[in-house]
């Protein structure tokens, strides 16, 4: 079983992750998991939608479970330091504050708290912005920049209004237009001409916002 790198709440394996394969949907697994598990903290679920202390009920279909967002992430995360070798040390720092979130999850499960939502929204924000080094690396596959701007209301509803468009321009070193035309030529080339319209409208959405204030 060690040989087939088997994983409950993971669709992916040590093996392809190793192969160079696949590490750029490992982190948009993490960061659904991470938008769910806000989504599910706002809409008052119980709390075991975000994350499941007691044993499984859902083997070997874990991953495909509506519950446990966080203990997908856990699982997830075991893989970081095989596609991303180079950010070792960014992982550590990341899965130790993963760790310290769940156990925020526990201890409210045994002493509830009042302001137990907001510490977890600041809590999920810290994991996200504890990715970024790796998100950057990401930034290179057109496929993986089009689901941060599809998803860029999720973006700003964990971390804060703008991030997205700032995060954007700081990395490429450009406007929004010239992003949208990069991503639109490589789609292009790969015959997904038909994203191009959807890859439009989400940065017509993120110009939009930026030229917005802040209320």
């Amino acid at each position: 079983m060690s040989d087939l790198g088997v994983f409950l709440h993971s669709p992916f394996s040590e093996k392809n992750i190793s192969e160079g394969n696949h590490k750029y949907l490992l982190i948009q697994f993490m960061l659904c998991e991470l938008f769910k598990s806000l989504d599910s903290i706002k809409n008052k679920d119980i709390i075991s939608y975000v994350y499941a202390p007691g044993p499984s009920s859902f083997y070997p279909l874990d991953w495909s479970s509506q519950r446990g967002h966080l203990n997908k992430v856990l699982e997830h995360s075991q893989l970081l330091h095989k596609a991303f070798e180079q950010h070792r040390e960014s992982i550590s720092v990341f899965k130790h504050a993963l760790n310290n979130t769940t156990n925020l999850i526990i201890n409210h499960l045994d002493t509830p708290s009042d302001n137990f939502e907001s510490q977890l929204g600041v809590y999920f924000k810290q994991l996200f912005l504890l990715l970024e080094p790796i998100v950057k690396d990401c930034l290179e596959d057109e496929n993986f920049l089009f689901f941060l701007l599809k998803n860029q209301e999720k973006v700003h509803s964990i971390t804060y209004p703008k991030y997205l468009n700032n995060f954007l321009q700081k990395h490429f070193g450009t406007d929004v237009e010239s992003i949208c035309e990069s991503v639109c030529d490589k789609f292009h080339a790969r015959g997904f001409a038909n994203l191009i319209p959807e890859v439009k409208t989400a940065i017509y959405q993120l110009k939009n916002e930026n030229e917005q204030p802040i209320r």
